[in-house]
C-alpha cells in the first residue's frame, strides 16, 4: 500500500487549525461583540462546546464551521436559522448582528457624491390640480 503524503500534510493542516481556533475559542469576553465571529468564539466557550460538537450540532461540515467562528465566512439567512437553533436568538438577531458590524466597517465619503437635482412634475393623468380642494375635503375621490 502506497503512502500519500499530500492527504498526511492536509489532515495535519487541518488539525493545526482546530487547535488554533480551539484556542481562540477559551475567552469568553466577547459576549457583547459587535462583530458576529467574536460573538459565536464567545458562546462556544462559555457553554464549553468544542468546534467538532458545534460542527455536528450545524450540521455542517467542520472547514465550514471553521470559517464561520474565525469570520471568514457571512452570516447569510441560512445560517441565521441555524444558528438561532443551536446558539440561541432569533435569526433576525443573527442578521441585524452582521448587517450592523457590515454597516460599521463601511466608509463612506459623501464629498465624492453628488446629489441628482431634478423637478417632479405630475403626470397629467393624476388629475390633483383639476379636481380642487372641495373634491378632497368632500372625500369623492375616485
Amino acid at each position: 500500500m502506497t503512502y500519500n503524503h499530500s492527504y498526511e500534510r492536509a489532515r495535519q493542516a487541518r488539525r493545526k487549525a482546530l487547535r488554533s481556533i480551539n484556542k481562540t475559542i477559551l475567552t469568553y469576553e466577547n459576549l457583547d461583540s459587535l462583530i458576529p465571529a467574536e460573538r459565536i468564539q464567545a458562546i462556544l466557550a462559555f457553554r464549553s462546546v468544542s468546534l467538532t460538537q458545534f460542527a455536528k450540532a450545524m450540521q455542517m461540515p467542520l472547514s465550514t464551521c471553521h470559517y464561520i467562528v474565525t469570520g471568514y465566512t457571512r452570516i447569510t439567512t441560512e445560517l441565521a436559522l441555524r444558528l438561532s437553533y443551536v446558539l440561541g436568538g432569533t435569526p433576525a438577531n443573527w442578521i441585524r448582528l452582521q448587517h450592523e458590524y457590515e454597516l460599521s466597517r463601511l466608509v463612506f465619503n459623501p464629498k465624492t457624491l453628488t446629489r441628482v437635482n431634478y423637478k417632479f412634475d405630475e403626470p397629467k393623468h393624476w388629475n390633483f390640480r383639476d379636481r380642487g380642494d372641495k373634491e378632497i375635503e368632500d372625500g369623492n375621490i375616485d
